[in-house]
C-alpha cells in the first residue's frame, strides 16, 4: 500500500493530467449560454418598452390635438346651426339668409386657414420622412446587430449517450467522472496510467462534445428570420400616411366645396327675395342645410377614422415588435435544442454551403433574365398584333352609315337635360360635377406645373423684369380655372383688374375702348400711344384678360387690332403682368399671321396630357362625395374582363381596375383633354339604386363620322369657328361673303345637330354667338384634320 505523500503526488499528476486533457478537462458551456441568452432577452424588453412609450406619447400628441379641432368644428356645428334654425323661423327675410351665408364664410376661412394648416402640422408629425415609425425600427435591428457580434461563433455543449443521466451544467467529463475516482486509482496495484487511460476510453463511450453554432443562430433569428424589416415597414408606413392624407384632403375638399357653395346659393335666394322672386326659392334652404350638415358630419367622421387608423398602426407596430421579440427568443432556443442532433448540427453545416451556392445562382440567372424576358414576351407581341387585325376587321364591319350616326349624336342629351336627368342623384353629385370653372386648388389636377409657371413668372414681373403670359387651350380644358387659382394664390395687396373680351375687335379704336372699360379709365384715349402712357402712369398691376380669341377675324383689314393689341402689351410688360388667355386653333391661326408668340414671355397649354390626369381629375370630386362607385361589365365587350369574372365577382378589386381602365380609355379617347366633355359624360355614366349605390355605366363611344358627309360649306363653317372660337352670323358672312340670313340658318342647322352651342340669346331667342359644342370638341377636330381642312 502506497504512502500517504506517494498518494498525494499520483492525485496532483492524474488531476493535471486529466484537466489539460482536450476531452476530460472541456468544460460544458451552458451557463455562458443561459447567461447571454437572459443579456439578450432583457435587452429586447428594455428596447421594446422604450420603443412603445415613444411611439404612444407621440400618438397620445396628435390625438389630443386631432380631439382640440373637432371641439372646434363642432362649435362652428351648433351655431351653423342656429342660423338655420333663423332661417324656419323667418323663411322670406333676405337678412336672415344673408347673415347665414356669412357664417358659412366665416366657417370657411375658419377651415382653410386656421384649422386644415393646424391639423396637416399635426398629422405631419408622423409622416415617413421624419421616420417616426422607422427610426425605432433601426435602432432594434442595430441593437440585435451590435448583440450578436460579441458572441462566440461556437459553444462546447456537453451530452450523455445514455438520456437517462443528468449532466451537471458547467461541469467536465473529468469533474464527473475521473475526480471522484482519482483516490482509488492511486491506490490500485496496477500502474494509474494504464487505469487512467482505461478510465478515458470509458468516459468517450459515455459521453460526447458537440459544437453548438450559437452566434449563427442567433443572427438567423434575430437578424435575417425577423418578420420587422425597416425597408417592409416604411412600406406599409407611407401606404398608410398616404392613404389618410389622401382621406383628409377629400373631407377638406368635399367640405369646403359644399359650405361654400351653399354660401353662394344662400346669396342668391337672398337677391331673390329682395327682387320679389319668392318662387325661386323652393326647397332649396332645406337641400342647403342637409348638404352642409352631411359634409360636417362626414368631416368629423373622417376625422376620427384617420386618428383610429394611425393609433390601430402604431399598436399594430408595438405588437409586431413584442411579438417578434418572443418569436426570436423562442426560435433562438429551440434552435439550440434542435441542434443536439445530427441532422440539425447538418443543417447547420450546410447553410454556409447554401449562401455560397446562391450567390453564384443569382448571378446566373440576372445574366439570363433578358433572353427569358424577351421569350416570355414574344406571345404577348403576336397576341397583340393579332388583336389588332381583329379589330380592323370589326371597324370595318361595323361602320354604320351616317344616318344612324347622326341619330345616335341627336339622341345624347343636352347639358341642361342631363342636369335635369340627375336629379335623381345626391345634391352633392349635381353640384361637384356641374361644368363651372374652379375657384381654388382643390380639384386641380395636372396643372402643378403650369401653376408653378405661373407663379414663378408672377415673381420675375415682380422684380421689375418685363413678363407676360399666353394660357392656350381648347374650349373647355381649364384655362379660367387656371387663372381662377392662380388668383387665389396671390399675396394680399396685389392689384388685379379682370375681364372678358365681350366681342370681336377690328380697329384700333376697339381695342383702345375696351382696355379703357377694362381699366376704368374715364378720359378717352386718342391713341394707343396715349393709353399706353396713361398704363405706365398707373400703379404697377395685373391684367387678366379671357377669350383672346375675341381679337381676330380673317377677313381684309383685320390685323390692326391685332397689332394695335400687342403693340400696347410690347411696352407695358414690365409695368403690368399681362395675362391673356386664348383658344388652341385661334392661337395657331394668329401666329401664322403675326407671329404672337414673340410678344409673351411665356406660354402655357392648358389641357390633360394623359389618361392618368384625367381619371385623378374626375376620382378626386369622386371621393369628395364620400362614396365610392361601382364600374358596371354591362355592355363591356372586353377578353381581359371575360377572364377575370371566371375567378372573381364584378365587386372584387381585379375586375373594377379592369373595368375602370376601359371606362377612362374609351372616356380620354372622346375628350381628350376637355374637362368639360368627360364631366359630361361621367354624369351621364352614373346611376344611383334605391339603396344609394352608385353605379358607372360603360363609357360608349359616339361615332361622329357623319361630319365627313356633311357639305362643303357646312365643313368649311366648322373649320372657321374652329379657327376663330366662335362667330356670329355676321362675321360669319362677312367671312364667306354671304347674306347673313343665310349664314344664321347654316349655323342653326349645325346647332341642330349638336355640332354647335349657341350663346347670347336675344329678346327673340336666337342666338348670337355660335362655337364648337365642347362635348364633340375633339371628335370634330380630329375628322377636319385628316381631311386637311385645319391645320
Amino acid at each position: 500500500m502506497p504512502n500517504t505523500t506517494s498518494q498525494i503526488t499520483c492525485r496532483e499528476w492524474l488531476s493535471q493530467l486529466g484537466r489539460q486533457d482536450s476531452f476530460l478537462g472541456r468544460q460544458d458551456q451552458t451557463p455562458l449560454l443561459d447567461e447571454n441568452l437572459q443579456e439578450l432577452e432583457e435587452g429586447l424588453q428594455r428596447l421594446e418598452k422604450d420603443i412603445g412609450s415613444r411611439l404612444l406619447r407621440l400618438m397620445d400628441e396628435v390625438k389630443a390635438d386631432f380631439v382640440k379641432q373637432t371641439h372646434t368644428i363642432e362649435e362652428a356645428q351648433a351655431k351653423i346651426e342656429e342660423a338655420f334654425a333663423e332661417i324656419e323661423q323667418s323663411p322670406n327675410k333676405a337678412v336672415t339668409y344673408k347673415r347665414v351665408s356669412y357664417t358659412l364664410d366665416q366657417l370657411v376661412n375658419l377651415l382653410s386657414k386656421r384649422l386644415r394648416p393646424r391639423m396637416l402640422r399635426t398629422l405631419e408629425k408622423l409622416a415617413p420622412k421624419y421616420k417616426t415609425v422607422e427610426k425605432p425600427v433601426y435602432e432594434l435591428s442595430n441593437f440585435r446587430l451590435h448583440a450578436s457580434k460579441p458572441l462566440a461563433d461556437y459553444l462546447w455543449m456537453l451530452r450523455a449517450r445514455d438520456k437517462r443521466k443528468t449532466i451537471l451544467p458547467g461541469a467536465s467529463i473529468f469533474d464527473l467522472e475521473i475526480e471522484p475516482r482519482l483516490d482509488k486509482l492511486c491506490r490500485a496495484p496496477f500502474f494509474s496510467p494504464v487505469r487512467f487511460s482505461l478510465l478515458r476510453l470509458r468516459c468517450q463511450r459515455r459521453y460526447a462534445f458537440y459544437r453548438l453554432p450559437f452566434k449563427a443562430i442567433t443572427i438567423d433569428c434575430l437578424i435575417t428570420g425577423s418578420e420587422i424589416t425597416p425597408t417592409r415597414l416604411i412600406q406599409r408606413h407611407i401606404a398608410t400616411h398616404d392613404e389618410l392624407q389622401n382621406r383628409l384632403a377629400d373631407a377638406w375638399r368635399g367640405v369646403r366645396y359644399n359650405l361654400e357653395t351653399a354660401a353662394t346659393e344662400l346669396n342668391d335666394i337672398s337677391d331673390s327675395l329682395r327682387g320679389g322672386r319668392r318662387e325661386e326659392i323652393g326647397e332649396r334652404p332645406i337641400e342647403l342645410k342637409t348638404i352642409v350638415f352631411d359634409a360636417l358630419v362626414k368631416c368629423l367622421e373622417t376625422f376620427d377614422d384617420v386618428i383610429v387608423t394611425y393609433a390601430s398602426f402604431t399598436e399594430a407596430v408595438i405588437a409586431e415588435i413584442a411579438r417578434d421579440h418572443e418569436n426570436a427568443i423562442n426560435t433562438i432556443k429551440r434552435g439550440i435544442r434542435d441542434s443536439r442532433n445530427l441532422k440539425e448540427r447538418t443543417r447547420w453545416a450546410l447553410r454556409l454551403m447554401k449562401k455560397s451556392w446562391r450567390r453564384k445562382i443569382e448571378h446566373v440567372q440576372e445574366s439570363a433574365t433578358d433572353k427569358l424576358t424577351a421569350i416570355k414576351e414574344a406571345p404577348e407581341r403576336w397576341a397583340a398584333s393579332a388583336r389588332w387585325f381583329f379589330w380592323l376587321v370589326n371597324v370595318f364591319k361595323s361602320q354604320q352609315p351616317a344616318e344612324e350616326s347622326l341619330l345616335q349624336l341627336t339622341d345624347l342629351p343636352s347639358e341642361e337635360e342631363l342636369l335635369e336627368q340627375s336629379k335623381s342623384l345626391p345634391p352633392i353629385y349635381r353640384r361637384l360635377f356641374q361644368n363651372l370653372p374652379l375657384t381654388n386648388r382643390e380639384f386641380q389636377v395636372g396643372m402643378e406645373a403650369e401653376m408653378g409657371l405661373l407663379l414663378e413668372t408672377f415673381e420675375r414681373w415682380q422684380s421689375g423684369r418685363a413678363s407676360s403670359v399666353a394660357v392656350v387651350g381648347p374650349e373647355g380644358s381649364g384655362k379660367t380655372s387656371l387663372l381662377n387659382c392662380f388668383e387665389n394664390e396671390l399675396p394680399e395687396g396685389v392689384k388685379v383688374m379682370r375681364a372678358e373680351i365681350p366681342h370681336r375687335l377690328l380697329t384700333s379704336g376697339d381695342v383702345v375702348n375696351m382696355l379703357e372699360d377694362v381699366l376704368q379709365i374715364e378720359e378717352p384715349s386718342d391713341s394707343a400711344a396715349e393709353l399706353i402712357n396713361k398704363i405706365l402712369r398707373m400703379d404697377r398691376q395685373i391684367i387678366m384678360l379671357e377669350h383672346g380669341h375675341q381679337i381676330f377675324l380673317r377677313v381684309v383689314g383685320a390685323r390692326e387690332a391685332l397689332e394695335t393689341f400687342f403693340y400696347i402689351v410690347m411696352n407695358t410688360r414690365s409695368h403690368v403682368f399681362w395675362l391673356v388667355s386664348f383658344r388652341l386653333l385661334p392661337w395657331i391661326r394668329m401666329g401664322y399671321m403675326l407671329n404672337i408668340e414673340r410678344f409673351f414671355t411665356h406660354t402655357i397649354k392648358s389641357e390633360f396630357h394623359n389618361v392618368q390626369e384625367l381619371i385623378s381629375a374626375i376620382l378626386l370630386r369622386q371621393r369628395a362625395t364620400g362614396q365610392e362607385p361601382v364600374f358596371s361589365e354591362v355592355g363591356v365587350n372586353s377578353y381581359r374582363v371575360r377572364k377575370l369574372l371566371l375567378k372573381h365577382q364584378v365587386q372584387d378589386a381585379p375586375v373594377q381596375q379592369a373595368l375602370e381602365d376601359i371606362y377612362f380609355s374609351n372616356l380620354y379617347d372622346i375628350c381628350g383633354g376637355n374637362m368639360e366633355s368627360a364631366l359630361y359624360y361621367w354624369l351621364r355614366s352614373l346611376s344611383v339604386d334605391e339603396h344609394g349605390k352608385v353605379t358607372v355605366q360603360p363609357c360608349v363611344k359616339v361615332d361622329a363620322s357623319f361630319v365627313k358627309k356633311l357639305d362643303t360649306l357646312n365643313l368649311l363653317s366648322l373649320a372657321e369657328i374652329l379657327a376663330h372660337g366662335g362667330i356670329t352670323p355676321k362675321e360669319h358672312g362677312e367671312i364667306f361673303n354671304i347674306d347673313v340670313f343665310r349664314s344664321r340658318m347654316i349655323l342653326d342647322y349645325l346647332r341642330q345637330i349638336r355640332l354647335l352651342q349657341g350663346h347670347n340669346k336675344d329678346k327673340h331667342g336666337q342666338p348670337q354667338f355660335y362655337s364648337i359644342n365642347s362635348l364633340f370638341y375633339e371628335q370634330v377636330h380630329s375628322i377636319l384634320n385628316t381631311m386637311h381642312i385645319v391645320y
